[in-house]
C-alpha cells in the first residue's frame, strides 16, 4: 500500500509540473500573440515617423516585411517620435496625434492611450506600470497609469518657448526632463533648462539653467540625458543648432533631504559641422552616441572627460553621405548587436548592423537602403 501510494504521489508532482510548465508556455505566448512578426524571428523595428508605420526589418530573411500603421486608423497622421519596448509590449509615441499605441511584441494592435490635447509627446520611460512622457509643446511632464489610463500632470515648467524633450529615471523618487528652450520668433536655441520631478506627485523639486556660466562653453539644445553612478551622475548631450554649439557635459548631482545641488565634472565641444544625433544608447557600463559622420563611446562613471581624453572616437563608417542620427545595442538570438541608422537629406536612409566586439575595431561597410523617415527603432527578438 505504502509502495502504490508513493508511487501516486511521484506521478501527481510529474503531471503537476508538466502541467506548470505548459501554463507557462501559454502565458509567455499571450505577449506574442495576434501580429505579423514570426514569433521565432529576430526583427529590427524602424519607427517611420512621416509614413505613420512601424517597417519591420526581417534579419535573418535580410529583408523588410510590409509596414505595420501605428494607430488603429492607417491613413492618420500621427508623427510617432519613439519606440519602447518592455518585457510583454511595445509602445509608440505618437506626437501630433497626442497618444501611445500599445502593441503585442508580434506587432498586433492592442490599444490606445489618449493623452491631452497640445501634448505634443516626444520621449517617454517605463517604471513598474506607469510611462513618464514629456510634453513637448504643452511644457507638462504627464504620468500614465497603463492599466487604468489614468494621467497626472505637472505644472507648467516654463511659460516661453520650447520644447521639453529628453526625460529619464532618476532614482526610486524622481525623474528628469530638460527644455531645448527653442525661441519660435527667433528661430535659435537659447539655454536649455533642466527640471527634477518627484514622481508620485509630479511636482517640481529642482531646476538649473544649462547656461554657459555653468557648462563652461557654449552649449544648447540638449536633448539626450544619461543618469548613472546611483543617480549622482547625469551625461548630456546637446545635438546644437545642426552645425556647431553641439558637444557633451557631464554633471554631479548632490541631493540633501528635498534639496539639490549640481557641479559641474566637465564639458567638451564639437568642431563646426558635427553635431550630436538624436538617439543614444547605453551597454554594458559604457554609453554610446552618434555624431552625423562619427560614432562615441565613453565609459558611466564620474571620472573627467572630454573629446580629446576619455571619448573614445571610431570613424569606421563607409558611407558617402553621413547624416548618423540614431546608435543603439540590443540583444538578438545569436549575440549582442550595435546599429547605426543614417539619414541624408533626399536620399535613401541606410543602417548597418554589426556584431558588437571592441570599440576600435568596429565596421561599418555594409549597408542596408530603405525609405520614409525614420527617426527610432528597437530589436525585437524571437523566442
Amino acid at each position: 500500500m505504502r509502495k502504490n501510494l508513493n508511487f501516486f504521489c511521484l506521478h501527481s508532482k510529474k503531471f503537476s509540473l508538466i502541467f506548470l510548465l505548459l501554463i507557462l508556455l501559454v502565458l509567455s505566448s499571450c505577449v506574442f500573440q495576434t501580429g505579423v512578426l514570426d514569433v521565432f524571428k529576430d526583427y529590427i523595428l524602424f519607427l517611420n515617423s512621416t509614413g505613420n508605420v512601424i517597417s519591420p526589418y526581417d534579419i535573418a530573411g535580410d529583408e523588410f516585411i510590409d509596414a505595420i500603421p501605428v494607430g488603429e486608423q492607417a491613413n492618420a497622421n500621427y508623427a510617432p517620435q519613439q519606440i519602447i519596448g518592455s518585457d510583454n509590449y511595445i509602445y509608440v509615441v505618437n506626437s501630433l496625434d497626442n497618444s501611445i499605441s500599445k502593441f503585442t511584441l508580434n506587432l498586433g494592435f492592442i490599444k490606445k492611450y489618449l493623452l491631452p490635447p497640445g501634448t505634443n509627446p516626444y520621449n517617454a520611460f517605463i517604471d513598474g506600470g506607469y510611462m513618464y512622457i514629456s510634453g513637448n509643446v504643452s511644457g507638462r511632464v504627464l504620468k500614465l497609469d497603463l492599466e487604468t489610463d489614468k494621467i497626472t500632470s505637472s505644472d507648467q515648467l516654463y511659460q516661453e518657448n520650447c520644447g521639453l524633450q529628453t526625460i529619464a529615471n532618476f532614482g526610486t523618487d524622481y525623474l528628469l526632463t530638460i527644455n531645448t528652450n527653442y525661441n519660435l520668433n527667433t528661430n535659435l536655441y537659447e539655454d536649455s533648462k533642466l527640471y527634477i520631478l518627484k514622481k508620485d506627485n509630479m511636482q517640481k523639486v529642482a531646476e538649473l539653467d544649462l547656461s554657459q556660466a555653468f557648462t563652461g562653453l557654449d552649449l544648447v539644445n540638449f536633448t539626450q540625458a544619461v543618469v548613472h553612478d546611483d543617480n549622482q551622475i547625469v551625461d548630456l548631450l546637446a545635438t546644437g543648432n545642426y552645425y556647431n554649439q553641439s558637444g557633451f557635459l557631464r554633471l554631479k548631482v548632490t541631493q540633501s533631504g528635498s534639496s539639490f545641488s549640481f557641479e559641474k565634472v566637465s564639458s567638451s565641444k564639437l568642431s563646426d559641422g558635427e553635431y550630436i544625433g538624436g538617439v543614444s544608447t547605453t551597454y554594458d557600463g559604457a554609453l554610446y552616441f552618434v555624431t552625423n559622420s562619427n560614432l562615441y563611446r565613453t565609459v558611466l562613471d564620474d571620472s573627467t572627460v572630454t573629446f580629446s581624453s576619455g571619448i573614445e572616437k571610431n570613424s569606421n563608417i563607409e558611407l558617402e553621405n553621413h547624416q548618423i542620427s540614431v546608435v543603439k545595442i540590443g540583444e538578438l538570438s545569436d549575440g549582442v548587436y550595435i546599429t547605426i541608422l543614417n539619414t541624408p537629406w533626399n536620399k535613401p536612409n541606410q543602417f548597418s548592423l554589426v556584431k558588437l566586439t571592441n570599440f576600435s575595431l568596429l565596421n561599418f561597410s555594409k549597408f542596408v537602403e530603405f525609405s520614409g523617415y525614420p527617426v527610432d527603432f528597437y530589436y525585437r527578438k524571437g523566442r
